[in-house]
């Protein structure tokens, strides 16, 4: 009998007793190989259709496909092999007739081998196999998408395991060579990088292999924007210190060659370099494994500036001052303090040497703006401690209201990791502080101020930079306008730099001027310069010297046309923040979107304003006052006012879509319809819009105060209005009472005491967020007040209702009962059904505190049945949860544990774990009166996570309901 043997571990070929048999024709061929591709399993007709004709098939295609088989089955030795099913086709093969089989059966083999060796030798044969990429010559795209990726895939795990089992048993030899070819022909294969620096560093080449990981780090950042995995950062570290146990393929097999700790560590080459701990931390110290919620560490150092130079010393000041520092320190981070004036290249700096030393730090770089010398107010401490750990992968609820505890949070969630924080444009000591990180990271820290409370109590090390050498000052014009015509006129050249005062953003305008105008003498350029006697006004720095900066900006101002110099001024002289986006620059300069790119893009090329993103653009500071200037000096109060009012209501109907996402029942009144050229930003779900706020957050949040300063009244109070929503679900309370504050003077303005009434109540709502029930009784009071003075029995219901919340969460029972019953009979005339449940589940409260529970119970079932006609989900598993209780304290346990588990379902539904982890608490504490512990473990363990990775305090009340007494 002739044998036949099929493969398909390469180009597809036929043998029937060793010699081959040809299969000419292309559809036959993807005919075959689609019924080898799934030995002994019946292909589909219509399986078969797509991967003969993928988008353009026959007419009949069944009957094309029959006749494409028998014409296979013509083919030696096919005829009895591939078979007729019911609903398709069958090629029934024996093991040693299919290399993929024989490559299938010798991997399982190898799995269940009984030692390294004989795992080996297996994985040998079976990779000899192959011949190439499966039924690479078969002429089929939807075969080579669905079929063949699975089998590459499975030959590169073999491939993977076969290279771990060399380097673990000491064969090394030729493994560089082959790993090198894996990595490029799998570029980002992270497993084939961790091999192949395992294999350089055992070879004694840890040059090379960290070569090989800043190679694999910068490939990362370009084309996906992430950081390496966990393998590769350990690895890194391994081979860093020297301590070869924390990674196997170190750890095994013959001694590594130099096994000694890398001198100088990554980007270390001609600087100093920064300390690496040389041990594992000890037993009783702990590490934090990545944070939940963080898909891959955070990367937001800015982007580094393309014309940097000179910085020499402060780069080697920087590495020094750092590299002596600790890492293992358990008391402070190290850290480092660069001061200086306006303009002097203080963020340039810092965005350089962290973009430098980023690999040194594989857990991630922070970065916020803190505003310390802007037109709007700083960032507050807790505000930035939200944002930061909103970076680090905390979800938003579970972030503190309180800046002692933010703070605690954001250390507890640094510590131990090699992280850079870089807090940029800090205001003074009292702003910086909080933000200091955990153990083992470096803050990087700018400011104009000296910070010498920080410096001196924290003991920071300061570096102050200067104005530019005048060497590097000349190699900056010449990067931009051409080296060539800086050195044939040095002497000009060096005039120009001295009437810059070597100012690295004075030199990159005139650069960008000199650019322009190629042939024009540069002792032109430094009469006119010289000519100008009006000076920028120094920033309140202290020692800062002064640059003829309004001079220099003046020259590329004057060089713009006068529509783009319009658009510097309305979006640097009255946009109320450093960062926009291009809708928003549209919406000030009332021009359509194509045409405001343009006049950025123009402003871009003359070194006015900086690209950051896709359509997101950034103006220093000192170009946004020279603006405020021309603004003030050229455009009429009409234009400036009209300016203004196109920014609030851009912003105010896009927050109008952002709040849709977060409560589409919630009221609102329509936003007036806005005129001029103006694109609201629109949503296709809530996830877009979050994105969106984190964008542009910073600015919307401090625009009630700006709008209030600029006599927007209206807008105040709509923006902050619909910021509630965002606001509560951040819990940026301090935020929301901060921007109510201004919005409720707005309302008082124009003598709006119904909405008056609202927004004391939103700020009411946030000061009792906050425990701060003397400040929310006061808000709820004046809001009590204002309603009232324009009778809206509504607004004095929900008053009545969250007053008597107050008085609850006081035990004062009798308050709460009177505020209850008014509420509730208010809300009965008014046909209000969901002030009725929430009052219903504050009576049911006081009856609980009075120890009534069997009405307790009835209140609390009755406000369930009516939210579950029209409440939320969340106060539906609230109203669950506080039956529960009720049950537990009737000894009803079985009744409790049902409430607490819909109340449990419910959460997971809507991602609530402020409800999972109440709800889980109380479900363990049923279990264990029922006295099933294995049960109430589970329980409390689910809440202890939840209360755990929050920082919040009830953790260690649930931790003590899991420790055995």
């Amino acid at each position: 009998m002739s044998v036949v043997r099929f493969s398909v571990l390469g180009p597809l070929t036929i043998t029937r007793d060793g010699v081959t048999t040809p299969v000419s024709s292309g559809k036959i061929r993807t005919l075959l190989a689609s019924l080898l591709l799934r030995p002994n399993q019946v292909v589909s007709v219509d399986q078969l259709v797509e991967r003969l004709w993928e988008e353009r098939s026959p007419r009949d295609p069944r009957r094309v496909v029959q006749t494409t088989v028998v014409r296979l089955r013509q083919t030696p030795g096919l005829g009895e092999l591939v078979l007729t099913r019911p609903g398709g086709y069958v090629a029934r093969l024996e093991e040693h007739q299919l290399d993929l089989l024989e490559f299938l059966r010798l991997t399982e083999a190898a799995e269940a081998a009984a030692d390294p060796e004989e795992e080996s030798r297996i994985l040998r044969r079976a990779l000899a196999l192959w011949r190439g990429p499966a039924c690479e010559d078969v002429d089929s795209t939807v075969l080579h998408r669905v079929e063949t990726p699975p089998l590459a895939e499975r030959r590169l795990l073999a491939v993977e395991r076969r290279i771990d089992l060399d380097l673990r048993s000491g064969r090394d030899e030729g493994l560089v060579a082959e790993l090198r070819a894996l990595t490029a022909e799998h570029p980002l294969r992270e497993r084939f990088r961790v091999q192949l620096m395992a294999a350089l560093h055992r070879g004694g080449r840890q040059a090379e292999a960290l070569d090989a990981y800043r190679a694999v780090f910068q490939l990362l950042q370009e084309e996906l924007g992430i950081a390496p995995g966990e393998e590769l950062r350990t690895l890194h570290q391994a081979i860093l210190t020297g301590d070869h146990e924390r990674h196997p393929l170190l750890a095994s097999g013959p001694p590594v060659h130099g096994s000694g700790p890398v001198p100088g560590g990554p980007g270390a080459a001609g600087r100093a370099s920064l300390p690496v701990p040389d041990t594992e931390p000890p037993a009783a110290q702990v590490v934090n494994e990545p944070a939940a919620g963080m898909a891959y560490p955070p990367q937001e150092i800015p982007s580094d500036i393309s014309h940097f130079v000179g910085r020499a010393d402060e780069l080697g000041l920087l590495d020094k001052v750092l590299a002596e520092g600790d890492p293992r320190a358990t008391s402070a981070p190290r850290a480092v303090v660069i001061v200086g004036s306006a303009g002097i290249g203080k963020t340039a700096l810092a965005t350089r040497w962290c973009t430098a030393v980023a690999p040194a730090f594989p857990d991630g770089q922070l970065h916020i703006n803190l505003r310390g010398f802007e037109t709007l107010p700083p960032i507050t401490p807790l505000c930035a401690l939200a944002t930061l750990l909103r970076s680090l992968g905390v979800p938003p609820q579970d972030i503190p209201r309180d800046l002692a505890a933010a703070s605690a949070l954001f250390r507890t969630r640094t510590a131990g990791r090699r992280m850079i924080v870089f807090l940029d444009n800090v205001s003074n000591t009292e702003q910086a502080r909080p933000l200091l990180p955990g153990r083992g990271c470096v803050a990087v820290i700018t400011s104009r101020n000296q910070l010498r409370g920080l410096v001196a109590r924290e003991a920071i090390a300061r570096i102050s930079v200067s104005p530019l050498e005048v060497s590097d000052s000349l190699r900056l014009l010449g990067r931009v306008a051409g080296e060539g015509r800086i050195e044939a006129e040095e002497a000009q050249a060096r005039a120009l730099a001295s009437l810059c005062d070597n100012s690295p953003l004075a030199l990159r305008i005139i650069g960008e001027r000199l650019a322009r105008q190629p042939d024009r003498p540069l002792a032109a350029f430094v009469e006119e310069l010289g000519g100008g006697h009006e000076r920028l006004d120094a920033f309140d720095s202290g020692d800062d010297a002064g640059t003829d900066l309004r001079t220099v900006l003046s020259w590329s101002y004057e060089s713009l046309s006068p529509q783009t110099a319009r658009v510097l001024r309305l979006v640097g002289g009255l946009y109320p923040g450093a960062h926009l986006s291009l809708a928003a620059a549209s919406a000030v300069c009332d021009l359509p979107v194509d045409q405001t790119r343009r006049h950025l893009d123009q402003l871009v090329a003359t070194h006015l304003v900086e690209q950051h993103g896709h359509d997101r653009y950034h103006l220093h500071d000192l170009v946004r006052a020279y603006a405020a200037e021309q603004t003030l000096w050229q455009d009429s109060p009409e234009e400036r006012d009209g300016a203004i009012s196109r920014l609030l209501a851009w912003f105010a109907h896009s927050l109008f879509a952002v709040d849709v996402t977060f409560a589409p029942d919630r009221h609102r009144d329509p936003l007036p319809e806005a005129a001029g050229a103006f694109t609201s930003v629109g949503f296709a779900d809530h996830r877009a819009a979050l994105r969106w706020c984190e964008l542009e957050h910073s600015t919307f949040t401090a625009l009630p105060a700006w709008a209030y300063a600029n006599r927007a009244f209206d807008a105040a109070c709509q923006i902050a209005y619909l910021l509630e929503n965002f606001l509560a679900h951040y819990k940026d309370w301090h935020i929301l009472i901060d921007s109510h504050r201004a919005a409720v003077s707005a309302a008082r303005e124009n003598g709006d005491r119904r909405l008056e009434g609202h927004l004391l109540n939103a700020m009411g709502n946030a000061y009792a967020e906050l425990h701060r029930r003397e400040e929310a009784d006061r808000c709820y009071q004046e809001a009590l007040s204002a309603f009232d003075a324009c009778d809206d029995l509504r607004g004095r219901a929900k008053i009545l209702g969250n007053l008597a919340m107050l008085a609850i969460d006081a035990g004062d029972y009798e308050t709460a009962w009177l505020r209850c019953v008014e509420a509730l009979d208010l809300c009965t005339r008014l046909g209000n059904e969901r002030g009725r449940a929430h009052n219903l589940d504050n009576l049911g409260e006081i009856h609980f505190g009075l120890g009534d529970f069997g009405e307790a119970v009835e209140t609390w079932r009755a406000a369930l049945e009516m939210n579950r006609r029209g409440g939320s989900l969340f106060v539906q598993a609230t109203n669950l949860t506080n039956l529960g209780r009720a049950f537990a304290a009737l000894d009803m346990h079985d009744q409790a544990i049902a409430r607490y588990q819909e109340a449990i379902a419910i959460s997971r539904t809507i991602d609530s774990d402020r409800g999972l982890a109440a709800a889980s608490v109380r479900l363990g504490d049923s279990h264990h009166a029922l006295g099933d512990t294995a049960a109430a473990r589970d329980a409390w363990a689910e809440a202890l996570g939840i209360y755990s990775s929050s920082g919040d305090p009830r953790a260690e009340e649930v931790r003590t309901r899991l420790t055995p007494s």
